[in-house]
This record gives structure tokens, sequence and C-alpha cells, in this order.
């Protein structure tokens, strides 16, 4: 029921474990209390629940989890058949996007306190740019760039078969509302098309409104909500 997260353990420096919702539903209250219980003092137990499943929402509740942060999934077809160029991100561009990936993320993201401080939701979301420079987490991290060079925006992609998937998706705040973001969607869609993905996915957080409204402005419709709950032993 309960799972190591050993690579957020080892990143965060703390005891992080996951709690599946599946498993939760078909326990009583006292079960679900012994397996909380058996979990080493220090450790912050993560649970991530669609938002149809109440009962396992119920029994959360119960248990003492905290409500965190809400996550909504949206969808679209990758029907971007672009033959420009991409820009991909390169080793000299490493430092100048993990800076910006470090500050656009304060205020929207599960990584918020009193369970991560700000330095360590900074590491998180620019360790996860060095990734995606790389090709170890996502695969591709696509830039765009003033003609001086400077970084204005990066869109981060994987693909599963036929499913693309946006991972980070950030325009610097001096450079917002010039019509970046949606190029670097179209760039995104652009890559999952030439990798011959059918459809994407992305998620946001319930509370970024701005990201909300710009990928309904994109075409994209919602396909899933839910919720991330934590409780500190």
């Amino acid at each position: 029921m309960i799972s190591d997260k050993s690579w957020d353990s080892d990143f965060f420096n703390k005891k992080i474990k996951e709690l599946d919702p599946l498993e939760l539903q078909g326990t009583t209250l006292k079960e679900a209390e012994q397996v909380i219980d058996n979990c080493e003092a220090g450790s912050l137990i993560q649970c991530k629940v669609d938002s149809n499943v109440f009962n396992a929402i119920e029994l959360l509740s119960k248990l003492g989890f905290e409500l965190v942060e809400g996550a909504i999934t949206y969808s679209g077809e990758c029907n971007n058949s672009r033959t420009d160029p991409l820009s991909y991100a390169s080793e000299a561009q490493a430092e100048e996007l993990k800076a910006l990936a470090s500050v656009v993320y304060q205020d929207y993201s599960r990584y918020r306190q009193p369970w991560f401080s700000h330095q360590q939701n900074a590491d998180f979301y620019a360790e996860w740019i060095s990734k995606a420079i790389e090709g170890t987490f996502d695969e591709a991290c696509i830039t765009d760039t003033s003609q001086q060079n400077e970084v204005r925006g990066f869109v981060t992609v994987r693909t599963s078969g036929e499913h693309g998937i946006i991972g980070l998706l950030a325009v610097h705040p001096k450079h917002q509302k010039k019509g970046i973001a949606k190029m670097l969607m179209e760039q995104a869609k652009a890559y999952f098309h030439n990798k011959g993905c059918l459809h994407f996915s992305v998620d946001t957080q319930l509370s970024n409104l701005p990201a909300i409204k710009f990928y309904a402005s994109c075409g994209c419709k919602p396909s899933n909500i839910a919720y991330w709950y934590y409780k500190a032993k």
C-alpha cells in the first residue's frame, strides 16, 4: 500500500513515501491507520488521488492527510506538421535555463512550505531542466531565444508510444504576453508529431489559473483532475 520514493528521498534528504489510493479503497480505517503507524518517524507520506475516488478522499481526511494542491490534466491532438527546425537547449544554456526554472514555479507547485523550502522547490525544477537537457528524464528541452541569445522560454517533452507528454512549459516574466508560450506549445506538438504521437497531455496545478486559461486557449481539453495529499509523521 505504501512504497518508498527513493529518488525523491535522496534528492530532498528526507524519507518520502507514496500511498496507493487504489489499495486504500479496499481497507478499513483501522487497517489504514496501522499501515501509517508502521512508517518511520520523520516520513512524509504523499498520495495523489483522482477527484472522483470519493471514498479514498474521505479516508485520507480521517487519517489526518492535508490537501496540498490539485492537478488538472489537459489533452490535445498532435496535428502540427511544421517543418522548420526546433531549437533544442544546449549545455551552454543550462545555467540560464536552471535559473529561470528555479523561480517560475515558486507560486504554483506542490513542493511548497511547510513540507518543502523555497530552496528545495528551486533546486527540484532546476534539476528537472538539467535532466531534460541531458535527455535522462524528459527527452528534450526546446527553447525560444531572442536575437541577443537570451532564453525567453522553454518546454520539456517526452513520449510514450503514440502519446506525448509536456513536462514543463514556462516563459520568462519579462517576455510574457508576447505569444511565446503558444509558439513553444506548437513546437512541442511538432516534436510529438515527428515522433509519431497522435495525442499529448500536460498537467498543471488547479491554483495556476494563468496556465489553465492558456491551455484552454490552445484548444486543449481537460481530461482528469486529481488531488495531492500529504501527511508528515
